[in-house]
């Protein structure tokens, strides 16, 4: 993804392990509300999985919902996490080839009313949704470490900043 192409860069943290990443997730788990979509940016093992997993299992602990087995949904594309009073879509575009096969998943409907959750936004081209927020991932100087920076619109500063004294 075109580094011009991103929205205002609103928050920036320094992650020395796995579990720092998984706290930003659930964090900003619990502040997302439906009709959210975030877009998980990164090379191949930036962590963009962990986030995943760790922000869907926030809201299924919220929910008094058992833990999710939550991989990847390399190969059928989108995974569906039904929750109370909410659904949260896990996508995965990695082995998408054309912007235009994304008619055929239905994100339209999760758009509305669930929770995106999206791996390789690239792939969408011009399709991602404008207000998104932006969760870039980029390895840091040791194997465990990474910076995660959230980009998006102003709908997400206060979100945001709510949290991001509290790690």
């Amino acid at each position: 993804m075109e580094e011009e192409t991103l929205p205002d860069k609103l928050v920036t943290a320094h992650l020395g392990n796995q579990v720092q990443t998984e706290w930003w997730a659930q964090q900003i788990a619990l502040v997302s509300m439906p009709g959210d979509i975030l877009a998980l940016t990164g090379p191949m093992g930036a962590g963009k999985t962990v986030f995943a997993r760790a922000f869907i299992n926030a809201l299924a602990e919220e929910r008094g919902v058992n833990k999710f087995l939550v991989t990847s949904p390399t190969y059928n594309l989108v995974q569906i996490y039904e929750l109370p009073e909410i659904e949260i879509y896990h996508v995965d575009l990695y082995r998408l080839e054309d912007g235009e096969d994304l008619r055929e998943l239905g994100l339209e409907e999760a758009y509305d009313h669930g929770i995106s959750l999206i791996e390789w936004p690239d792939r969408m081209r011009n399709f991602i949704p404008n207000g998104c927020l932006y969760v870039k991932l980029e390895q840091g100087h040791g194997s465990t470490e990474r910076t995660v920076s959230f980009l998006g619109q102003s709908n997400w500063l206060d979100r945001l900043q709510s949290i991001k004294h509290g790690n």
